[in-house]
């Protein structure tokens, strides 16, 4: 631009030519120069705010440094061949990560956490809310103070995260902040193997094999026999109140000689009186415990709990029906009840009635 200013400079003193508008480029020419002057002086200006960031942070990292010398703490690199650690030649050195940090004080209850630089995939879905992601993005280790560290391999921070846009001052613009996603934890004397932990809610899309097990196909395994806890080979019962008006009420239920429910309950309408699984299952007995009737349906299953089915009351009952799907007890004995005359099977009179397989 400069040597594009002087040659027409010189060629409008030089040469006086008919029409050239020689004074008008020479002013156009000018206001450009200025113009990439303001534009690069802005430039120069965020760049030098942008070096006095790293001589900070250069001076706050060569504080530590001598701290740790002056206390005795060793900085060393190791270098790990087929499960041994070799360490560097004497006088080499060591990268900031290999900081080998001083142990708490013995008996000490508090952990030492450290912050190893990695990379994670962070996932954000269409349409998110989360804040602006974009530039130079950091996902940097907080201290107890919620403040982020810089530093290559920080031992004053906790266990959580912060991710976030970094601003042309180093400043962070928090997006979330999260527990880490992997945690290594040593014992007291780093004598054992350590072990890992997941803090995070974890999903895993490939295959999870504990020791020689393939953790999915030994769940889709044990689900096939096992249907919510249920055995195979078991008979389920299911004991359902009636979503009528008025079916709401008291119920007691024997199965076996084992009292299930023991009739202190007023079961709401819709609720679910019983819904468990015997092995060895023959028979149960039911009463109406109180004047206030209960009506609702008493159903097995002998799959597992796939499909269910009514039962049969083969003692006390009465009513056009024995089948179970559609039941009523009660203590009254006047069999008016306020819903004998919506039940098809009836166990009125505070009897206690039987009940087998279909």
């Amino acid at each position: 631009m400069l040597r594009l200013y002087t040659s027409v400079a010189l060629f409008c003193a030089s040469t006086v030519r008919a029409n050239e508008p020689c004074e008008a480029r020479v002013s156009a020419l000018e206001s450009e120069m200025a113009a990439v002057e303001q534009r690069w002086g802005a430039r120069f200006l965020a760049l030098e705010a942008q070096m006095r960031v790293h001589d900070e942070a250069l001076a706050t990292i060569t504080a530590e440094r001598d701290a740790l010398k002056s206390s005795g703490e060793t900085v060393a690199a190791s270098v790990s061949t087929a499960g041994a650690t070799t360490p560097s030649s004497a006088g080499a050195a060591a990268p900031s990560i290999a900081r080998r940090l001083q142990s708490d004080p013995q008996g000490s209850s508090t952990p030492t956490y450290v912050s190893v630089p990695s990379r994670h995939t962070h996932e954000f879905p269409s349409g998110h809310q989360c804040g602006s992601i974009a530039g130079f993005m950091a996902y940097l280790p907080l201290k107890a103070d919620g403040s982020v560290s810089w530093a290559p391999s920080p031992s004053d921070v906790t266990q959580q995260y912060a991710i976030g846009a970094v601003a042309s001052d180093w400043s962070l613009t928090q997006l979330q902040t999260l527990s880490t996603p992997l945690k290594v934890v040593h014992d007291a004397s780093c004598g054992a193997a350590p072990t890992l932990q997941l803090p995070l809610d974890t999903t895993v899309d490939g295959t999870l094999t504990v020791g020689t097990h393939n953790v999915g196909s030994a769940l889709t395994a044990l689900a096939a026999t096992h249907v919510l806890g249920m055995r195979a080979g078991s008979t389920c019962i299911r004991i359902i109140t009636d979503t009528g008006t008025n079916n709401d009420g008291y119920i007691k239920v024997v199965v076996g000689t084992t009292i299930v429910v023991d009739g202190t309950t007023n079961y709401g309408v819709g609720s679910t009186v019983l819904d468990q699984c015997y092995t060895g299952f023959s028979h149960m007995y039911i009463q109406g415990p109180t004047g206030n009737a209960w009506k609702g349906s008493i159903t097995a299953s002998i799959d597992a709990g796939t499909t269910y089915s009514g039962m049969t009351c083969v003692s006390n009952c009465w009513g056009p029906s024995s089948d179970t799907s559609e039941i009523s007890v009660d203590l009254d004995d006047t069999r008016t009840t306020d819903v004998e005359s919506f039940s098809n099977t009836r166990c009125q009179d505070g009897k206690t009635c039987k009940i087998v397989l279909a």
